[in-house]
């Protein structure tokens, strides 16, 4: 059983929680996720199953899309509600600063990521370090906020929606809109729209599938490559890891490769050579089913 599931997670649940759930109810072992959402969070959790797990990676360099509520006005030690509250005030901020704020944090950006995360400084999680009392001077990471919309505001809580680049943590972005505005800010609701080219629309509950109400959608989907099916005697080189002679217009390019039955076999490299076209195998899957 290899293909991904796209799962509309709840709140109060852990990512890992979700995987859990996916191994129980599809009997497998190999199960992980493509980005995680936080307890507090909803919204859509990509869930890969079997061979799939391979696109991790992938998926991980996706964008993101979310819908971000936001309390102005109160800050916590963890940039959301879930954390204890360090400072309070009555934010007196109109709409209109608010839009100039939010149009000031569009683009590329260092975004010094929360104590309360799992980033590994010096060999430690941040989390671990928070618990304990301990706060440290936090690496700065690149990110993209490709869009950053007002949905609604009523004078304390702004609702927003997020186009960001991956690594990006909302709760920063929230922090960094209170800082701005000088009232301070934390997360106190969110959820993922999107995830690459996988929407929560398409998402399923935790319900649904342990009702068996799922359908895994094919592992070679997230790749926009150009595909190709070799014969068998080709695909038994490219079993072992071994370039096939190939005619094909696509030269230079990564391309997925398919058995004549079929079957994802692995994306590759298409490579010009006087004598023809060089295909070299990439990322395996074979995925038998």
């Amino acid at each position: 059983m290899n293909g991904i599931l796209l799962i509309d997670k709840p709140q109060g649940k852990t990512s890992h929680d979700i995987v859990s759930v996916v191994r129980r109810t599809l009997q497998m072992k190999r199960v992980g996720h493509a980005g995680t959402l936080d307890p507090m969070a909803t919204g859509v959790l990509v869930v890969l199953v079997g061979k799939a797990t391979k696109v991790s990676d992938f998926l991980l360099n996706k964008d993101k899309r979310y819908r971000a509520g936001i309390l102005l006005g109160c800050e916590t030690d963890s940039y959301d509600m879930d954390g204890t509250v360090i400072n309070k005030c009555e934010p007196r901020i109109s709409e209109e600063q608010l839009k100039q704020v939010l149009q000031q944090l569009i683009g590329q950006q260092i975004q010094i990521p929360p104590m309360f995360s799992a980033i590994k400084q010096n060999g430690k999680k941040l989390y671990e370090m928070a618990r304990k009392g301990i706060e440290v001077e936090r690496h700065g990471r690149e990110i993209t906020i490709h869009s950053l919309d007002l949905l609604s505001f009523d004078g304390v809580h702004a609702e927003v929606e997020v186009h960001c680049s991956k690594g990006t943590y909302i709760r920063s972005l929230a922090h960094d809109i209170g800082a701005v505005l000088g009232c301070g800010a934390c997360l106190d609701s969110l959820i993922r729209c999107a995830s690459g080219q996988f929407s929560l629309a398409d998402a399923i509950t935790v319900e649904q599938l342990e009702r068996g109400e799922y359908t895994l959608i094919p592992t070679h989907s997230v790749f926009p490559y150009p595909s190709v099916t070799v014969n068998e005697e080709q695909e038994k080189r490219i079993r072992n890891g071994a370039p096939v002679l190939f005619e094909t217009e696509t030269y230079h390019e990564t391309i997925k490769i398919f058995s004549e039955k079929g079957m994802f076999l692995c994306t590759a490299i298409a490579e010009k050579r006087p004598y023809g076209c060089y295909i070299k195998p990439e990322t395996m899957f074979l995925e038998e089913d």
